[in-house]
């Protein structure tokens, strides 16, 4: 496989059949002759030819002749995917991980927060590619679809992290003195429950759903409310969290008082004044608002995706709902439409450019067309549909959790369009409603009992949470204008030629900066203002050759001086935003 840049071409170890492949014997991929690992040896070192990768995805594992010899040719990070079982393999070299599922693999992906800026190059084992197919498929998408992630996280980080802690300091009085969702965690044990996306194929099925009403537990992304609202469908429980303001969902919709909102906290607060019957607080896994939520309250962090959707089949996952349906959840461009009919983005239209690898996009009333990269992924049903790489995404996270946490559910994928979701069954959902013929369930006046009998939130836990954060990140800029200082002296010195005393300054600088780096790990809110900020620049520009060390010791001042600027500044504008409230909360 060549080194990964715009795209990501299968080529190299692995890339033809029956040229150069070790033979595979069953049931755990160990090469059979005594001559394979000469063979991996050779087959690496033309992989990595002259190149010096910092991460490599390799599918296989064997028994481990070519973990050793990646290991043995580069210090890169190596994930390696084996989709069978290894009985009787040796333990993975030191610095490669052997993962047995993609979920497994796209956490790791998604838990490194430099992915986006490193060089990256993925392989497999010649014959366990034959051999497997599908799954090798499968990892490829997974490996494409994790850098796509990565660009897509950066670029989000980089845009909207300012708005989402903006957004937070409006909604953090609501969110402290807002009852957790976790007050009905399992009370659903066992019930049916159907997550309501706003996919196309939602017209198929809202005349199916209307007669579920009162037998399952109805869990809407808000972009469905409309097209639910044309068919008199009320959903029990509705999750909007977009930091945009998509209160217009809401519009016109009868019966909010009958529904229950999960709004996002990192949301538009334009969604907390929403005409609800009762709003629960979500601790979103990954977010800053999770974390307060579960120090303060002992709340469960629902995993997110990023996805409304994603969310939805959290909360039903919590409440205990099996089996989990979805219904409207294309995850792709079904029919070259995007949403159900009634829905705000119902016309628009899109056409696929298959040699740009776009799709262009338009309203029917607005004839200007944008355009999104496009992939095809398999369809429900069969065959295969076009999606976006976000939508993919999303599909993605819905495959990890049926392969890890959600797999002790029933799942059924009844949405009868759009894009296959391993781990799923498909089903229409008529047929589900007829063979499972769910009883009679009083889902909303379980959820008003529930919260008339709770105790009313006591606030006050969650701020304690907010001011002990503030502290670290007021620590952090001190030590951040600590940092910066030095930084800015040492190069002082070194540009007029006053190295006497520069090692000294060197090792003071060095100090201050590990204890800032402790520092900043401990707080997510500093991380998720400047995260993105400090990595641009330490990535911006070309560090001097190594032979030139003035030059390369001042540019390295420079970029330190830079990060510790941004770190200063972030918790400054922290310090400033959520600082009153914490006072406030105190009076």
């Amino acid at each position: 496989m060549s080194l990964l840049g715009k795209e990501l071409a299968v080529d190299g170890p692995g890339a033809e059949a029956g040229v150069g492949c070790a033979p595979v014997a069953a049931p755990g991929g160990l090469p059979a002759s005594a001559g394979g690992r000469e063979l991996a040896a050779r087959e690496i070192a033309a992989f990595l030819g002259d190149r010096q990768p910092e991460l490599v995805f390799f599918f296989g594992y064997g028994d481990g002749a070519y973990a050793e010899a990646l290991r043995a040719r580069t210090t890169a990070i190596i994930i390696v995917f084996e989709p069978r079982p290894l009985a009787g393999a040796p333990s993975p070299p030191s610095g490669v991980q052997v993962l047995d599922s993609l979920a497994a693999l796209m956490a790791a992906a998604a838990g490194m927060n430099d992915l986006a800026a490193r060089q990256v190059l993925a392989g497999a084992i010649p014959a366990l590619r034959v051999a497997e197919p599908e799954s090798f498929a499968r990892f490829a998408a997974a490996v494409r679809q994790a850098l796509t992630d990565a660009r897509i996280r950066s670029a989000t980080l980089t845009r909207s992290a300012g708005t989402w802690l903006r957004n937070l300091a409006v909604n953090l009085p609501q969110v402290a003195a807002m009852p957790p969702v976790d007050l009905l965690a399992g009370r659903f044990a066992g019930r049916p429950g159907i997550v309501v996306g706003a996919g196309p194929s939602l017209d198929l099925n809202l005349e199916v759903l209307r007669g579920l009403q009162g037998h399952v537990l109805l869990c809407a992304a808000s972009t469905a409310l409309p097209a639910l609202a044309r068919y008199g469908i009320v959903p029990e429980l509705v999750v909007v969290i977009e930091a945009n303001d998509v209160s217009g969902h809401f519009a016109g919709v009868p019966h909010l008082d009958r529904m229950t909102l999960l709004p996002g906290p990192l949301g538009h607060p334009a969604h907390f004044a929403v005409p609800a019957g009762a709003r629960l607080a979500v601790a979103l896994g990954g977010s800053v608002p999770g974390d307060w939520l579960q120090r303060a309250r002992g709340c469960r962090r629902l995993e997110s995706g990023g996805s409304v959707a994603c969310v939805a089949f959290s909360a039903l996952h919590l409440l205990g709902c099996d089996p989990l349906v979805l219904v409207g959840m294309d995850l792709a461009l079904t029919d070259g439409r995007t949403h159900a009919g009634g829905t705000e983005q119902a016309t628009r239209r899109v056409r696929y450019e298959p040699g740009a690898g776009r799709v262009y996009h338009w309203f029917e009333d607005k004839p200007n067309a944008g355009h999104w990269s496009a992939v095809t992924t398999p369809a429900w049903g069969g065959g295969e549909v076009l999606t976006r790489p976000i939508f993919n995404s999303y599909r993605l996270w819905f495959e990890g959790a049926a392969e890890t946490w959600a797999r002790d559910r029933v799942l059924v994928n009844a949405t009868e369009g759009g894009a296959r979701i391993h781990g799923f069954t498909e089903s229409s959902l008529a047929d589900w409603s007829t063979a499972a013929a769910p009883p009679p369930l009083a889902a909303r006046e379980l959820i008003a009992q529930v919260l008339d009998s709770a105790p009313a939130t006591d606030p006050q836990p969650l701020w304690r949470e907010v001011a002990a954060e503030l502290s670290v990140v007021a620590q952090a800029g001190e030590a951040a204008a600590q940092a910066g200082r030095l930084a800015a002296r040492a190069l002082k010195d070194l540009e007029a030629g006053r190295f006497g005393g520069l090692d000294g300054q060197l090792g003071r600088l060095a100090a201050a900066e590990s204890r800032l780096a402790v520092l900043t790990r401990s707080t997510r809110l500093l991380n998720a203002l400047v995260g993105e900020r400090s990595l641009a620049v330490s990535r911006d520009g070309e560090m001097p050759p190594a032979a030139d060390k003035v030059a390369t010791t001042a540019w390295s001042l420079r970029q330190s001086g830079r990060i510790s600027g941004i770190v200063a500044e972030g918790a400054r504008e922290l310090a400033d935003l959520y600082g009153p409230l914490v006072a406030a909360s105190r009076k």
